[in-house]
């Protein structure tokens, strides 16, 4: 069973996910209608990994743990995906965006990869990691 910090700061995933859609919604917007000059690239990238990712990466670390009965994964490693994952998301949206800033777009995906690097690596290992301290109550009490 998970406690409430580890669900607080996976709720962060969620926030920012909702914070990406509404920030890729409002630039769609105004690419479209006002005809403000957005690349789709980065709008895309802003919904894909911004809610897509945030969203999957904040399900799957409440739910793996939980379902496989273990210890959840560690906070700090966590934390570490949120912030590579921001990282990463605003530097690939700037950088299709302002031509000036272009270089920025091969550090971008590779903090992406360690930020999904971090997460799948907690995926795997799941069932490696100890059964919680609620399922060892219920077998010490028939």
């Amino acid at each position: 069973m998970v406690d409430k910090e580890y669900i607080s700061i996976n709720m962060i995933y969620f926030g920012q996910a909702f914070i990406y859609l509404l920030g890729g919604t409002v630039l769609f917007l105004l690419r479209g209608a006002m005809g403000i000059p957005v690349a789709s690239d980065s709008i895309s990238i802003i919904w894909l990994f911004g809610f897509v990712a945030s969203m999957i990466f904040g399900i799957t670390n409440i739910m793996v743990p939980s379902y496989a009965r273990r210890t959840p994964f560690k906070v700090s490693a966590i934390k570490a995906e949120i912030v590579l994952l921001n990282i990463a998301i605003i530097s690939l949206g700037v950088a299709m965006n302002v031509h000036e800033l272009r270089m920025l777009f091969a550090p971008a995906v590779i903090i992406l990869l360690l930020s999904i690097l971090i997460h799948t690596y907690d995926l795997l290992t799941v069932r490696r990691r100890p059964v919680s301290s609620m399922e060892t109550q219920k077998a010490s009490n028939p």
